[in-house]
């Protein structure tokens, strides 16, 4: 009994490992809690970021919406354009061919009035 009594200290301290396993005993709920608490904030970023992607997503298809829009109505203006050009350079050799017979029936007919002052 001298022995257990001289050195309780020291069976103390080997049989709870200087308060490690008292500590670790008491602080184990502790840590149970941090632990679902710090579960719980990335489950809840985790919703946010999903909501966060939704939302760009949605976005991003709203704007489609307008952009294709706008995108039609430029292709439309440009080909209403190229057609009105078109048109013009039609008109244009018509002139020209229009023009161009004209010229040709003079020269037969200066053609035909030469020949016949000679004969």
């Amino acid at each position: 009994m001298d022995f257990i009594t001289d050195n309780l200290v020291l069976i103390f301290t080997t049989i709870f490992g200087g308060g490690t396993l008292t500590a670790y005993i008491f602080e184990r709920k502790k840590n149970q809690a941090l632990t679902k608490g710090v579960e719980a904030d990335v489950d809840s970023k985790d919703i946010q970021n999903g909501k966060d992607v939704v939302s760009m997503y949605k976005e991003a298809m709203d704007d489609l919406n307008h952009r294709y829009e706008k995108k039609f109505n430029d292709i439309v203006e440009m080909y209403d354009r190229k057609m009105k050009v078109l048109e013009d350079e039609i008109k244009l050799h018509k002139r020209m061919n229009t023009a161009l017979k004209k010229e040709n029936a003079d020269l037969k007919r200066q053609l035909r009035d030469a020949d016949n002052s000679t004969k």
